[in-house]
C-alpha cells in the first residue's frame, strides 16, 4: 500500500471536518470518508479524530515541483531528487565529462549553467519522510473487550494487553500493578497490590483467581514473560458497573503502572450492539 501525499492527507482531513460540521456521527462519518476515499474504517476514525480537534479545515499544497519522493541512485554515491521535470546536474558528473569553463566554447550547451555561477556547485536536497517513535516497553492492546449488561453492574471487561518488553520497574511482586481504562471519564481502575499475582514460573509466570472478584471485580488476570523480555497481561473480570464508557465509537486509554512503569495505549474502540471492540 502507497503512503498518501500531503495533498490527499489534507483532503482526507478536510472531508472528515465537513462530515462532523455537518452533523454526521462519527460511524456515518467514517463510513462515507471509507467509501469515497478507498481507505480502512480505521485510517478514516484516525482522520476523524484529527478533524475533531481542529477549529477550520487545513490549506491543501504540494512540495513545489510535485511530491518528492523519486530518489534514484547515481554513480560515485551521488544521489538525484527529481521535482517535476527538474534534475539538477552534480559537480561529479561535470568533472567526469571534462567541462572546461576556462573555454566557453568547448561547454556543451546542456551544460552551459555550470559555468555562469547560476548554479551552486554544491545542493543540499530535502525529501520527505514521517518520523518513526520507538519504545521498547510500549503497551498495545491486542483485544480489548466491553460487554454490557441489561442491568446495573451487569457489565464485564476482557483485555489482553502486550508488552513490548518489560522493564525492572514492572515487578508485581514488590509494586503491584495498577490498570485504568478512560475516555472522558474514567470507566475502570483497578489497582492490585503487591504479591496479589501469585507466581507460578520463576520469574515468568504470574496468576490470579477469584471468583468472588475481590478486587475490583478481577475474576482472572495472568501476566506471562516471555524468555525474549517481551510480556503478556489478559484480565477477566466478573460483571461490573462499566457504565462510564460512552456506548459509541470513540477512543479509549489503556493505562497500566507499576512503580516507575507508566504506559499508555490510545486507540479507537468500536461500538456494536451491547458492546465496544478495540480495533486494531
Amino acid at each position: 500500500m502507497s503512503r498518501s501525499t500531503l495533498s490527499e492527507r489534507a483532503q482526507r482531513l478536510n472531508a472528515a471536518f465537513h462530515l462532523l460540521a455537518d452533523g454526521r456521527s462519527l460511524n456515518e462519518a467514517a463510513e462515507a470518508m471509507a467509501e469515497q476515499h478507498r481507505i480502512s474504517r480505521r485510517q478514516a476514525y484516525r482522520y476523524l479524530q484529527e478533524a475533531r480537534h481542529s477549529s477550520s479545515p487545513v490549506a491543501v499544497a504540494e512540495p513545489p515541483g510535485g511530491t518528492m519522493t523519486d530518489v534514484k541512485k547515481k554513480s560515485h554515491g551521488w544521489f538525484v531528487l527529481r521535482s517535476g521535470a527538474t534534475e539538477h546536474v552534480p559537480t561529479n558528473r561535470t568533472n567526469s565529462l571534462a567541462v572546461d569553463c576556462s573555454n566557453p566554447g568547448s561547454v556543451p550547451s546542456q551544460y552551459a549553467e555550470c559555468c555562469t555561477g547560476i548554479v551552486d556547485k554544491t545542493v543540499q536536497e530535502r525529501a520527505w519522510t514521517s518520523p518513526i517513535f520507538y519504545q521498547p516497553e510500549r503497551l498495545g492492546v491486542k483485544k480489548g473487550r466491553i460487554l454490557f449488561g441489561s442491568g446495573s453492574g451487569a457489565d464485564k471487561l476482557h483485555l489482553d494487553l502486550t508488552i513490548g518488553r518489560v522493564p525492572p520497574e514492572l515487578d508485581v511482586k514488590t509494586n503491584g500493578l495498577t490498570l485504568t481504562l478512560r475516555d472522558d471519564d474514567v470507566i475502570y481502575s483497578a489497582a492490585l497490590p503487591a504479591g496479589a499475582l501469585t507466581e507460578t514460573v520463576p520469574g515468568r509466570g504470574y496468576r490470579l483467581n477469584d471468583p468472588s472478584g475481590a478486587i475490583a471485580g478481577i475474576r482472572k488476570a495472568r501476566l506471562r514473560i516471555s524468555r525474549r523480555g517481551t510480556a503478556r497481561l489478559i484480565v477477566d473480570t466478573i460483571p461490573v458497573d462499566l457504565s462510564h464508557a460512552q456506548q459509541s465509537s470513540h477512543r479509549i486509554d489503556t493505562e497500566l503502572a507499576s512503580g516507575a512503569y507508566d504506559q499508555r495505549d490510545s486507540r479507537i474502540w468500536e461500538s456494536s450492539p451491547e458492546r465496544l471492540e478495540a480495533q486494531l
